[in-house]
């Protein structure tokens, strides 16, 4: 993209194989083409053979961590590299149910809310559930696996 070269460290050579190390950490997003030189000066390059993309989210808390079956409610979830237009869902097997008007303003916590009534959505259903981050820009994703569980209203001793 029109920025310094990165240039491996650590390089390891056999007759089909190149090992090496890169420091990515402040170098630009985009596509870089690879240009391996022989000790003797002769090179060939791949275009555009190696892309930086924006880090994926990462899930660190998801608060609260369970709710019952049939209730609305707000999540909050804090992490890492989260964009402005994110997707959050809940997911176990094929079953999806979609935390509503995710806003992630600081990149490090999401708001959006959650309904859990299963007349509403056919996927509701009792168990624990992996948490899914979309970056909508990148598409970059993040799971927490098990993380949020859906449990059966309490019953109250007074009723």
């Amino acid at each position: 993209p029109g920025s310094p070269s990165i240039t491996g460290t650590g390089v390891s050579v056999t007759a089909t194989r190149i090992d090496c190390t890169f420091l990515l950490k402040t170098s630009e997003i985009g596509s870089y083409n690879v240009v391996v030189t022989n000790p003797d000066g002769q090179s060939g390059t791949l275009q555009r053979g190696f892309t930086i993309g924006d880090a994926a989210p990462i899930i660190a808390s998801v608060s609260p961590y369970k709710m019952e079956i049939g209730q609305q409610g707000g999540l909050v979830i804090t992490g890492q590299n989260f964009k402005d237009g994110v997707k959050v869902v809940l997911l176990k097997g094929t079953a999806e149910i979609p935390c509503v008007s995710p806003i992630s303003s600081t990149g490090s916590r999401i708001s959006c809310d959650l309904d859990l009534n299963p007349v509403r959505n056919k996927d509701v259903a009792f168990g624990q559930w992996d948490v899914k981050v979309t970056n909508i820009e990148g598409s970059q994703t993040g799971t927490w696996t098990n993380k949020f569980t859906i449990q059966n209203q309490t019953v109250s001793d007074n009723d």
